[in-house]
Parts: C-alpha cells; sequence; structure tokens
C-alpha cells in the first residue's frame, strides 16, 4: 500500500501551486494572446473584404467594358482578375482564418470572463 505523502499514489490529492507573480504572469499572457488573435483576424478580415471587393468591381465591369466595345485584351483580363483573386483567397483562406482566429478570441475573452467573475469551472476550482 502507498504511502499517503507517496508521489506515485493516485489518490493523493495535489495542491495548487501558489508562485509569486503568477497570476500577473498569466494576464499578461492573456493579453498577449488575446492581442495576437485580434491582430490576426483583423488582417485576415482586411484581406478577404479587399479581394472581394476588387472581384465585385471587376465582374460589373466585364459586361460594361464589352458593351461600349473596349478591347476583348481589358474585358479577358478583368476576367482573368476574378479567376487570380479568387485562387489566392481559396489558397491562403481569408475568410476561414479569419472566423477561426475571431471564435478563438471569442473563446479566449469568455474563459477570462468567466475567471475574473469566479463562475464556471472556476466557481469549483480550489485555486482558479
Amino acid at each position: 500500500m502507498a504511502h499517503r505523502d507517496d508521489p506515485s499514489d493516485p489518490s493523493r490529492r495535489l495542491e495548487p501551486v501558489n508562485l509569486p507573480g503568477l497570476e500577473e504572469r498569466v494576464q499578461a499572457r492573456l493579453a498577449e494572446e488575446l492581442g495576437w488573435y485580434d491582430a490576426r483576424a483583423r488582417e485576415n478580415q482586411r484581406w478577404y473584404r479587399a479581394i472581394k471587393v476588387v472581384q465585385l468591381v471587376a465582374a460589373a465591369l466585364v459586361p460594361v467594358m464589352a458593351g461600349i466595345g473596349v478591347s476583348a485584351w481589358i474585358t479577358g483580363g478583368l476576367g482573368s482578375a476574378i479567376v487570380v483573386l479568387e485562387g489566392i483567397q481559396q489558397l491562403y483562406q481569408f475568410q476561414e482564418h479569419w472566423i477561426a482566429y475571431r471564435s478563438t478570441w471569442e473563446a479566449l475573452r469568455r474563459e477570462q470572463h468567466l475567471y475574473e467573475a469566479g463562475a464556471g469551472d472556476y466557481a469549483t476550482a480550489a485555486s482558479p
């Protein structure tokens, strides 16, 4: 039978670790992560929206250019630009990354609020 203070005893209860400055370091790390996810979400949102606006404008110009008799090279170039921009969007997945980064940011903020309020899983934790 394992002794109560034996580290290999599976029934031994772990005591919370209270290191000086731990709370501040954790809060600083959380703030850093929140900032990183927010910046990445915003950057991907900007790229996604910029590509889509250029695609819409180019798509709207194709029939106008064809109708006024502009060179087929210009009309074809606009069509090609639309395809290339969509390829870039699919390759870099700006919309998907924007959503994933924003969702992660929201989840971290939720956990932060629960922790600060002592709610959810943090309400019953020995030392949250």
